[in-house]
């Protein structure tokens, strides 16, 4: 009997630390101009929303489609990548954005308050 041994990937890995590396030397020495195309920079904006909706609610429409109204797996995914792009745009703008601001707001007029308190408090000192 044969047994079976794991794939080596070293190659696969080897490669992918060489195009990190690129990446990030590109993005270092200022050419990667080429990211700050308008798609990327939405992508990168809504990208928190997206991985946190995307695997529930991509599976749950896939599955939804696919068992239920007969899709092909392919316009499942597809279905389900443009319908998880749209919710994770809707959560970006309508939830994530406007917590950001309150949040930000809260905490200036904390850090005001404080910065307030401290001339009388070194007084009393």
């Amino acid at each position: 009997m044969a047994s079976a041994s794991a794939p080596d990937h070293t190659q696969s890995k080897e490669a992918a630390a060489l195009i990190a590396i690129g990446a990030f030397t590109l993005i270092l020495t200022g050419r990667a101009g080429f990211l700050r195309q308008p798609v990327l920079v939405w992508l990168g904006a809504i990208s928190y929303s997206l991985y946190l909706t995307h695997n529930y609610a991509g599976r749950a429409l896939m599955l939804r489609l696919q068992d239920d109204a007969g899709w092909l797996a392919n316009a499942s995914v597809g279905a389900a990548l443009v319908a998880s792009l749209v919710v994770a745009t809707v959560l970006t703008y309508l939830v994530e954005r406007p917590a950001q601001r309150l949040i930000r707001r809260g905490y200036a007029g904390w850090r005001g308050q404080g910065d307030r308190l401290r001339p009388a408090l070194s007084k009393s000192g």
